[in-house]
């Protein structure tokens, strides 16, 4: 990245390509931990301040994570209580999760504090070394998920062999061992997971969800899913988009797929106007508070009141176009 383009638009560039690509590959809380470190040393390397670009990345963690079952958790939630197959949610996701990053694009460079620019310390001439396997083994996992629906096999399961092949690689070759390894699946991270699923069943027990039910509108045409996707974001804010999409999808799937697919904008780009909108975000302030770096929350929050509804507008819209043909 830091060889990459010339001067801060050439950067930003190679930026939304990365972060784009390795959320919807990877999943956006593993995308955020691995690219906020990365996006803080390129801009320092090349003498150009860091908030557009630390602004950006957790952004595209949210706004990008449209586009597989894979990208988000939410997404995989809201698969499993459709009859799409894995390839043709990420054709109907398309346009939209493009549509979301071109937002993001757009907005966030000009809404953040203009960059400290200074003298870049001199780049090294040497390529790092990338190892090709676990790339490799990621790319035939991912093709695995799109044949799954034509094959009949269920995607869980190519995840779990995909994961059984990176443990034993490891194994075999004494490149990690079992303490590692249970410290990469991070437990605290899925406990932490359990007590948001404890939270949404409390309250959906309490009557939240039939609440929602109530409101949800009728119909398919672009104003439903525009109510429906805001909606979703306004929970997410207020309760994190995990436990969002667990109470509104009981409430959302009787008025079918597209208006789970206008709840799953809601929920995947809401969480970019506050702090405890996902996981990615805590994840991100927390290396930033770590790195020296830490964005306050008016700061960023400001910086929603605009990506937000703009993101949610465009990509619903997309998904209109796509799903009714509207």
């Amino acid at each position: 990245m830091a060889h990459a383009g010339s001067g801060e638009r050439g950067l930003l560039f190679s930026l939304f390509a990365t972060m784009a690509a390795a959320t919807a590959a990877l999943n956006l809380d593993a995308a955020v931990l691995v690219m906020t470190p990365v996006v803080l040393a390129v801009a320092s390397r090349r003498g150009i301040g860091h908030e557009a670009f630390s602004i950006s990345t957790v952004h595209l963690a949210n706004s990008a994570s449209l586009l597989m079952p894979v990208s988000n958790l939410t997404n995989i939630m809201v698969f499993h209580e459709t009859d799409l197959s894995f390839g043709h949610f990420t054709a109907l996701m398309a346009l939209p999760w493009l549509g979301a990053i071109a937002v993001e694009r757009l907005l966030v460079p000009r809404l953040a504090r203009p960059a400290e620019v200074r003298s870049p310390p001199e780049l090294a001439t040497v390529k790092p070394e990338v190892s090709v396997w676990p790339a490799a083994l990621l790319g035939i996992v991912l093709s695995g998920f799109i044949v799954s629906g034509p094959l009949g096999v269920e995607p869980l399961a190519i995840a779990w062999a995909g994961a059984a092949v990176m443990v034993l690689g490891e194994l075999a070759g004494r490149t990690a061992g079992p303490v590692e390894l249970v410290r990469a699946i991070r437990p605290l991270f899925l406990a932490a997971l359990l007590a948001l699923g404890g939270l949404a069943w409390l309250l959906g027990d309490l009557g939240l969800t039939d609440l929602i039910a109530d409101l949800v509108p009728a119909g398919t045409g672009f104003g439903s899913l525009l109510l429906i996707a805001f909606g979703a974001a306004v929970l997410a804010n207020l309760i994190n988009n995990i436990p969002a999409t667990l109470i509104l999808l009981p409430a959302v799937a009787p008025a079918g797929e597209g208006a789970l697919l206008a709840m799953l904008i809601g929920v995947g780009i809401g969480p970019n106007l506050a702090y405890p909108g996902s996981i990615a975000n805590l994840l991100w302030r927390r290396v930033m508070i770590e790195d020296g770096a830490a964005v306050s929350w008016r700061e960023f929050t400001r910086i929603g009141l605009v990506t937000v509804p703009t993101g949610i507008f465009v990509a619903t819209a997309l998904l209109c176009v796509v799903y009714t043909g509207v």
